[in-house]
């Protein structure tokens, strides 16, 4: 994004200084703001992913809090288990993915 400000900002400097036709000023203009355009969202992919992970992140560790603080929970219940975990996935180097119900995952 910095690149394409700093092309932008020569572009209209050498507009002011130097002659130019106004269809050749607005394809490159156009074409700086089609470069800043993508660069903005391949920089906001990132931003949301992360966002995501951070919110699945607050809600398991609340869930987590939750059954903590439960006293009902003092040993292993298969029916909690069958209820809250859609499924368990064993990776290639044997660590466990759990995926929950609402669809966090834990484990990657």
């Amino acid at each position: 994004m910095k690149v394409v400000a700093e092309l932008s900002r020569k572009a209209l400097y050498k507009n002011a200084h130097v002659d130019i036709s106004l269809i050749e000023w607005q394809e490159r203009n156009n074409g700086y703001l089609e470069r800043h355009r993508n660069a903005t969202e391949r920089v906001a992919e990132p931003e949301e992913l992360k966002r995501e992970k951070q919110s699945k992140r607050k809600t398991l560790e609340s869930f987590i809090r939750n059954l903590e603080s439960c006293d009902i929970l003092k040993e292993f219940d298969e029916r909690i288990w069958i209820a809250a975990i859609d499924k368990v996935t064993v990776q290639q180097d044997g660590a466990l993915v759990f995926i929950f119900k609402d669809g966090i995952e834990i484990g990657k």
